[in-house]
């Protein structure tokens, strides 16, 4: 289980610099990604599953952070804000149509903070098997 948690945790690292660098160097190729958010039941679950399943990871990882008392909560918070997103559909399809589109000029900047928080989450992260 544990290393299961540790692999997703990667993967999610992963995918923060992916989405982050090509969104630095090239963002009209990341912007449909993120513009298509919660746009249909279909995306709006495949935003809020790996959102659920990173913070059980996290959950079950705690104790490989720095501070597992605040991984814990983060990783609470990731499961219980994906289960409401996923559960309030038409609420969270309205938030992101009314923040998602004014963040379309700010999209290097949003994915640099992408960039960064992978970053940050190497460095609090020290995984043992």
């Amino acid at each position: 289980m544990l290393i299961a948690a540790q692999i997703i945790i990667a993967c999610a690292v992963g995918f923060l610099f992916v989405v982050g660098g090509v969104g630095v160097v090239s963002p009209r190729r990341v912007w449909p990604f993120w513009s298509s958010f919660a746009s249909t039941p279909l995306k709006n679950a495949a935003e809020c599953i790996p959102r659920a399943l990173v913070g059980a990871a996290v959950i079950v990882d705690a104790e490989s952070f720095l501070r597992p008392d605040w991984a814990f909560i983060a990783g609470c918070f990731l499961v219980g804000s994906a289960a409401v997103m996923l559960l309030f559909y038409r609420l969270h399809k309205r938030y992101a149509q009314m923040v998602v589109p004014p963040l379309k000029p700010f999209l290097r900047l949003h994915s640099l903070s992408a960039i960064l928080l992978g970053i940050g989450i190497l460095f609090v992260w020290q995984p043992v098997g």
